[in-house]
């Protein structure tokens, strides 16, 4: 058996039992996971006993039902955050996607969300078709790791979409980034299954890595 997967499955066990909505082992556990996960009972027997895991669409979506960290389950990476700090993360993490939506509406665009059998809904948020041109759009709003510090997560396929940081600037506004895929490819650093890029933020709203400077939008509809 492979080390790494039988890790693995110990992890899986460990974030079940840690899931109020996942039944216990001997009541339907493999069951409800091959369900919500819409795998077979075999692939999802097999992660269980160690002689697979998933890929890694698959490990994301594992994670998020069972409320954990994806770099923890798939790599025995501790994560950075708490449960309960994971779960508001995720909240705030919606509520710029909705507030990103929403401002491109009011440019004029039709946006709307991947469907279930989209083969890119694991990295993109939305579509936007403005101007008569389509864009995929992936939203990372920025937690401060250090004081004036931003770490942003990107995906492995950033290249594919267009890619916007959100920063709340004192509370009471908020800063987005265009984070274009050369600086991002330039500055990235592996997280797990996705990448993440460290921003510095200085007086006057400008955000910068190394000695690179990232353009700020104030428009959605800046970005056609």
């Amino acid at each position: 058996m492979n080390t790494r997967d039988r890790d693995f499955a110990q992890r899986l066990a460990k974030a079940c039992d840690g899931a109020p909505s996942v039944p216990p082992i001997s009541q339907g556990r493999q069951a409800y996971v091959a369900l919500k996960m819409g795998a077979s009972a075999e692939a999802a027997s097999k992660w269980f006993t160690g002689r697979s895991r998933p890929r890694a669409a698959a490990m994301t979506k594992l994670a998020k039902l069972l409320g954990v960290d994806t770099a923890w389950l798939a790599f025995g990476q501790e994560p950075a955050l708490s449960r309960r700090e994971a779960t508001l993360a995720t909240k705030r993490t919606e509520g710029v996607v909705y507030l990103s939506m929403g401002m491109a509406i009011l440019n004029g665009a039709s946006c709307a969300r991947p469907t279930d059998t989209d083969p890119r809904k694991s990295f993109v948020d939305y579509y936007m078709i403005l101007d008569g041109e389509q864009i995929a759009v992936r939203n990372s709003l920025g937690r401060e790791v250090n004081p004036g510090e931003f770490e942003f997560t990107v995906p492995r396929e950033f290249k594919e979409v267009r890619n916007l940081g959100f920063v709340s600037a004192n509370g009471t506004r908020t800063h987005i980034l265009d984070m274009k895929p050369a600086l991002i490819e330039k500055h990235k650093k592996n997280q797990g299954d996705q990448f993440s890029v460290i921003v510095k933020q200085h007086a006057g709203g400008v955000y910068t890595s190394g000695k690179d400077e990232w353009d700020r939008v104030s428009s959605i509809g800046e970005l056609v």
